[in-house]
Order: structure tokens, then sequence, then C-alpha cells
């Protein structure tokens, strides 16, 4: 006679069991995925503490450690930025002196060797692809009113000195075609020569402020940045020369930007009064790891890995 109970009871043994290994693949296959995230390399950074004092840093984003840049100046100045090329040879500053003279440059880690690039009030720099030059934003002689990203001249300088205003806008990324990203009013436009009409490349339906989040890719294939309309994460791809929207995340609300070497990944800042929050967001997907907090306000400026 068969054992009815007993094969029930084995039944639901093999069923739990089942459920058990599902489970755990489950989980390791959500854990997989979070953990291929890649939380490496360093970020550079302008980090201002709750005294409001500033200083340009290098955050290693495996450990969240922080330490300064050293910089050799024959005047008394403090750096404001400091942005490595993509070959990591060559660094370009933004310094500022007890006079608040602001001056950018380029030279090695420790400062030696430096060129001056332009100054007065500026912005920060970007490195081209090749790390061949750097494009910069200052504010042009007898220019007043600093709001309005038109009233920035956007220049692209060479690490010798020579320099080349190429348009007006805001926070510009040099592409590998020579072209430079900029924030205009109307949107994100590419500059080409100050002779030259900006193409807008996205455009927004409100006016963009100085203070959008913004980032290019190295490739200048994809642009990022916190939409002026409602502060979500928005990144779009070069598609036969349009760029089309290919991620948004409402939930993600960034105060700065910057993309990995490969374009694949951004790493986001979110800043509260006393500390700020990283996370890494993978672009194919929208999925987010948490990298860690940092006392300071933390403005990101460029993602290099090791």
């Amino acid at each position: 006679m068969v054992d009815v109970r007993a094969l029930l009871t084995s039944h639901e043994a093999r069923l739990t069991l089942f459920g058990v290994v599902c489970a755990v693949v489950l989980g390791s296959v959500v854990l997989w995925l979070y953990f291929v995230i890649p939380v490496k390399g360093t970020a550079s950074a302008t980090l201002v503490q709750p005294d409001r004092s500033q200083r340009a840093v290098s955050i290693t984003l495996s450990t969240m450690a922080w330490e300064g840049y050293r910089f050799r100046s024959a005047e008394r100045s403090f750096i404001v930025a400091a942005v490595p090329s993509p070959t990591n040879d060559r660094v370009a500053y933004v310094t500022r002196t007890k006079d608040k003279v602001m001056r950018v440059s380029v030279a090695d880690g420790d400062g030696d060797g430096g060129v001056e690039v332009t100054s007065g009030e500026t912005g920060i720099p970007s490195w081209s692809p090749d790390g061949g030059s750097i494009a910069v934003s200052r504010v042009p002689d007898g220019v007043t009113e600093t709001g309005v990203p038109e009233n920035w001249s956007v220049v692209r300088a060479l690490p010798r000195g020579d320099s080349l205003e190429v348009g007006r806008g805001y926070r510009p990324f040099p592409s590998p075609n020579q072209r430079t990203f900029a924030l205009t009013s109307d949107g994100i436009a590419l500059l080409s020569y100050s002779d030259t009409e900006p193409l807008l490349v996205i455009a927004s339906p409100v006016p963009v402020p100085l203070t959008t989040p913004f980032a290019v890719s190295l490739d200048g294939m994809r642009v990022a940045w916190a939409a002026p309309a409602d502060k979500s994460l928005q990144v779009f791809e070069n598609v036969n020369g349009y760029f089309i929207p290919l991620l948004l995340k409402t939930d993600v609300h960034p105060d700065s930007l910057a993309f990995s070497p490969d374009g694949d990944y951004l790493l986001v800042s979110k800043n509260t009064e006393a500390t700020s929050t990283l996370s890494i967001v993978r672009i194919s997907d929208g999925r987010t790891r948490l990298v860690g907090e940092i006392g300071g306000l933390v403005k990101l400026h460029a993602w290099l890995y090791e």
C-alpha cells in the first residue's frame, strides 16, 4: 500500500528545498548585479566644509577617504579645484590668491612647471579626451551680470598657455572633434568658434541656471544633466548626430555629476547642509549603488580609474 502521507511530506520537502534554492540563486544574482557596479578609482572634487572654506580634493571611492592637493606657488594661494587630465600626467588648477584673484593654470601634480591659462572670474576647467587641451569659462572684461550663461566666454587652451575663445556659455566640456559642449540659457549647445552660431543639441523649456549639474562623457557621445525644469537626472546619447534620451531618473536630483572614463556610469553627489552622499548610476538600466557619505559639500569635477 502506498503511504500517501509520506509522499505528500516528501513532495512538500522538495518544494521547500526548491524554494530555498531559488531564493539563494535569486539573491546571488541580485548581489552580483549590485556589486558589478564599479566602486573604484578617484574623483576630483571641491570640498566645501562647514566653515565654508574650500579645498580641492581627490576622493578614493573604495574607501571614501580624501586628500588635498599640495601646490607650490610663489604667492600665497589656495586651490579651488584641481582636475587631472585623462592621461593623469597633468592637472588643471583653479587657484585664488589672498587678494581674491582667480587663475587657471596647468601643471604637474605638485604644481611645478605651471603655465597660466587665464585669470579673472573663472569656472571649472575640463580636459579634452586626449589630454591635449582644456576648456574653461570666464567672465569677459566689463561684464558685471554673471548669472546668465551667455555672459561667460568659453576658452579652449593648450597646456603651454595658447588660448582661443570659441563662444559663449558656461561649464564647457571639449568633444573629440574640436567642438565644445557648454550650458546656455536655452539648453546644452555645441560651440565651434566665437563667430559661429552655437548648435543647440538639448533644449530646455525653462531658462538654464549656472548651477545646473552637467557632464559629458570623454568620447562626447553621452551628455547628462539635472534637467532645469524638474531636477531629474537625464542622460542623452548621440545617435547619428542627434542626442536622444537614454535614461530618465525622477528619483535622483543630483547636485553634481561625473562620467566614468568609459561613459557607462555616472558618479552622483547629493548634498545636504553638512554631508554629501555619493552614488553610482549604471546608465544602461538606471541601477544605483550607494558609495558612501563624506562630510562637507562635494562638487564633483571628474572621475578617473586607477
